[in-house]
């Protein structure tokens, strides 16, 4: 759902009146502007909706799920267009340690393995970010009722999907949240081709301290080299073919 898209929409927009029965709504999104575009259209459609960041650590979890409950939310909308698995992991974190409220993962992409993850981690229903306005609020309405979305074949094969791709992702990404900062830092720099050297004259450290880094890196992420370590990162960070 682009913002070209939601803006040709705006005009047959057909505003509701608030209604005590009308669920309380928030858009958590890992793109600002996407997510402040859909939370508009949602309160010109008469929904009482607020917009927050998807939280990239567990403190903000924490913190995002104290402001939902502050707010009574009963349905959160998590638009999901960063599509490396780091931030997918995040995502179905953010859905699994909130679970008082129902999720709607609304997602670029198409790949059965992230969908899945989002049924897994607790979701309501998983969509496509294009799905259309109406089918959106008609989907948001069934889900604060308590109405079930996916069909249960469906989500048997997404969940059976999730559980062959997702050990392998959730490892890998496991080794990776071992890394500090600043070792993530080292690593990201050797995957875009920079040298000991050159990492080190950015940072204004000596060499033997990148080369230090870099023996941290290899051995929290369990490889003996440094083009093993540059392919785990991108075997985590690559997106989806579909």
């Amino acid at each position: 759902m682009t913002n070209y898209e939601m803006d040709e929409r705006d005009v047959t927009w057909v505003p509701r009146p608030r209604t005590a029965a009308m669920p309380k709504v928030a858009v958590v999104a890992d793109q600002s502007l996407t997510g402040q575009a859909v939370g508009e259209a949602l309160s010109a459609l008469g929904f009482a909706s607020s917009t927050f960041a998807v939280p990239r650590q567990g403190a903000g979890v924490r913190d995002l799920r104290t402001r939902l409950s502050r707010q009574r939310v009963e349905v959160a909308l998590l638009l999901h267009e960063r599509l490396d698995w780091a931030h997918t992991l995040e995502a179905m974190r953010t859905i699994r340690e909130i679970g008082d409220v129902a999720w709607l993962l609304l997602s670029e992409s198409e790949d059965d393995a992230r969908w899945g993850a989002a049924l897994d981690a607790g979701a309501a229903a998983v969509l496509s970010i294009s799905v259309g306005v109406d089918e959106l609020i008609r989907v948001v309405d069934q889900v604060s009722n308590g109405g079930q979305i996916t069909p249960a074949d469906e989500r048997d094969r997404l969940l059976a999907v999730w559980e062959e791709v997702g050990a392998e992702q959730r490892q890998l990404t496991d080794r990776l949240d071992r890394l500090s900062a600043r070792e993530r830092q080292v690593l990201e720099n050797l995957s875009r081709g920079h040298t000991v050297a050159e990492i080190a004259s950015e940072a204004y450290v000596s060499v033997g301290t990148v080369r230090s880094q870099v023996r941290a890196v290899l051995t929290k992420l369990e490889v003996k080299s440094q083009i093993a370590a540059v392919a785990l990162l991108e075997r985590v960070s690559s997106v989806s073919a579909a």
